[in-house]
């Protein structure tokens, strides 16, 4: 039993369970937003316009309900549908700006400046490997490298299983650290390869990277 529930507390502590418990939080939290938003923002202003406590105005009635000859009334429910489409939207802006204000705090951890910087990448990574057991950090890698490596890698993968056996030809956009790590990778993947059209803002850059890897993998690189 004590196994059990040790095992038990090592489930419940995970990552996964614990990202998926904020995320369901998080969500309901959100709900009420968008609920309270509607409620008491958006609703009154259609009222107000259709002098109708909410968008059930627009309904249109195909046959009026008969209470004495058991008929049921037909109703269109295009207000309804109004309704149901004005919930989506303020759900959709929320989450949208939510995102948006995630996607700029990123932003903060790669310097726009550091592309007008000879030698300094567009992104800075760091990783941390801390003990398994205290989980107390003792080392702190430059995780450039590793992250170059990591998407080379997947993008060496799906152009080994995705692009056609007889390829001579590829484009790489971007001669930074990536860029460099991206030609091993798709020369490494497909071995037909005969030229690499390597793109970049900066002309220059591709242009030393082009001289640096002449004549390395088999493969012709054309800034």
């Amino acid at each position: 039993m004590k196994k059990f529930f040790e095992e038990f507390k090592a489930f419940i502590a995970r990552g996964n369970v614990l990202d998926m418990a904020i995320g369901v939080i998080v969500a309901g939290a959100f709900g009420a937003i968008t609920t309270a938003l509607v409620s008491n923002v958006i609703t009154p202003l259609l009222a107000f316009a259709f002098n109708s406590p909410n968008t059930d105005a627009l309904n249109i009635t195909l046959r009026a309900a008969d209470e004495e000859a058991g008929i049921e009334a037909i109703v269109l429910g295009f207000g309804t549908l109004v309704g149901a489409i004005i919930n989506f939207i303020v759900i959709a802006l929320v989450v949208f700006f939510v995102v948006k204000a995630i996607n700029k705090a990123r932003e903060a951890a790669e310097a726009k400046k550091n592309a007008s910087i000879p030698g300094i990448p567009y992104g800075i990574d760091i990783s941390i490997l801390s003990d398994p057991e205290t989980v107390l950090p003792f080392c702190v890698l430059d995780g450039t490298i590793i992250t170059a490596m990591r998407t080379s890698a997947v993008a060496g993968v799906q152009a080994k299983y995705c692009a056609p056996s007889d390829t001579t030809t590829a484009a790489l956009i971007g001669a930074g650290v990536i860029g460099r790590t991206m030609v091993m990778a798709v020369c490494e993947a497909i071995p037909t390869l005969k030229t690499i059209y390597l793109c970049d803002i900066d002309l220059p850059k591709a242009q030393a990277l082009a001289a640096e890897y002449d004549g390395k993998f088999g493969v012709e690189i054309i800034p």
